[in-house]
């Protein structure tokens, strides 16, 4: 037995994940939801269905095509993207993995909006 099933989605079904997820969770145990292609058009506003259907968590997302292109999935950022408003957390931490340290000014004026 598994201690764990994970329902994989696919974000760029949009809606019609309900019934897919709802399909899964009638046959398994779902106890946990992954979802992919984010890095794409897709919103994910299918994965609220998809947890709502299954009952079950989004543990990460994925946003490009290796393996570590996974995220743990951070409530705040999700929201905030699938509502138009953008993702400042995921801006900063993607600015700080440049690793500009020889120019700091260039990454204060960065965190701070100016260019």
């Amino acid at each position: 037995q598994p201690d764990n099933i994970v329902y994989v989605m696919d974000a760029s079904i949009g809606q019609a994940c309900e019934a897919q997820a709802k399909a899964f969770k009638d046959k398994v145990d779902v106890a946990s939801v992954i979802v992919t292609k984010l890095d794409g058009h897709a919103k994910g506003g299918g994965a609220l269905s998809a947890v709502a259907a299954t009952k079950s968590p989004i543990i990460f997302i994925g946003t490009g095509e290796h393996i570590d292109d996974f995220e743990p999935f951070k409530t705040q950022p999700f929201i905030s993207k699938l509502l138009g408003m953008g993702d400042i957390e995921g801006l900063i931490d993607k600015v700080n993995e440049l690793k500009l340290d020889d120019n700091e000014a260039l990454i204060e004026k960065l965190k701070h909006g100016k260019l």
